[in-house]
């Protein structure tokens, strides 16, 4: 296996205090993780002089805020055409990981931004109301992986409070919504 790890892992250990309710900045795990194999891609192209000023470009773009991760992979996709095969693919699977990362995080965040809503309520199929911001707590320990998977969280989140409301249920019986 290459020193890049695959793209889901990319999407591991991202720590609970990723999904903050109001603020927009990326989860710090993930986008480490994405610097260093973004970091280990560039030492790999050095070798001739405008690959080098294209690394030192890319290494001072990497070196600012977490929203400029973005702008160094178009400075690296202006150069894909120049790059070995070996490269190119390798910075092709970069540079979709990195989509999905970006797309992940934004359907995230919109997902709570909705669930953050004073005026968002939640309904059930049993008719039961839950307020958005027990979904928002929950959903600060939902890992993300993607936004299913957040959803996916919530779901299970409000089924389980469900059956702590409904006494006469089982747990194989949940309430879906």
């Amino acid at each position: 296996m290459s020193s890049f790890q695959s793209g889901r892992d990319c999407f591991r250990s991202i720590p609970d205090s990723a999904v903050d309710t109001g603020e927009t900045r990326l989860p710090t795990t993930a986008v480490a993780t994405m610097k260093q194999r973004v970091i280990l891609f560039i030492d790999k192209i050095r070798g001739t002089d405008t690959k080098d000023l294209l690394r030192q470009k890319a290494l001072s773009i990497l070196d600012g805020a977490e929203d400029n991760l973005h702008d160094a992979f178009l400075l690296l996709q202006g150069c894909q055409s120049q790059l070995p095969p070996g490269h190119r693919q390798e910075l092709a699977t970069l540079l979709n990981d990195h989509e999905r990362l970006t797309s992940s995080l934004s359907n995230s965040r919109r997902l709570i931004a909705e669930c953050e809503s004073p005026t968002n309520l939640l309904r059930v199929q049993s008719g039961v109301r839950i307020h958005a911001k027990w979904v928002v707590q929950y959903s600060r320990r939902v890992r993300i992986f993607s936004d299913g998977a957040i959803r996916d969280g919530i779901r299970d989140g409000l089924q389980k409070e469900l059956l702590k409301k409904k006494p006469g249920r089982s747990p194989a019986q949940p309430a879906l919504l």
